[in-house]
């Protein structure tokens, strides 16, 4: 399992949640250009979390629950959730 942070529409604003998702059930990662976007504009950078700044770069990863495709918009690029992807299948559980 892999902890992503993930933003969450609450009203008019995107509030900043964790939320951990299986590697093995992520179907692809992609730039969110339009939210990357918004968050680089001044007027539409209050909508988002205090703490990101215009550097940051926005993601959305589609991942399967239950044969159903869900989409979430992570903080991070894609190379960069990619990564954490495979530093999480590189660990083993050492059962005795």
């Amino acid at each position: 399992m892999i902890r992503l942070e993930t933003l969450v529409r609450d009203g008019t604003k995107l509030v900043l949640r964790s939320i951990y998702v299986n590697p093995a059930f992520v179907v692809s990662i992609k730039q969110d250009e339009i939210m990357t976007r918004d968050l680089r504009c001044e007027q539409m950078s209050k909508k988002f979390p205090q703490g990101l700044s215009s550097d940051h770069v926005l993601s959305e990863v589609i991942y399967s629950e239950a044969n159903i495709s869900k989409r979430i918009l992570v903080i991070g690029s894609p190379e960069m959730v990619q990564m954490k992807m495979q530093e999480s299948n590189t660990r083993t559980l050492l059962r005795g």
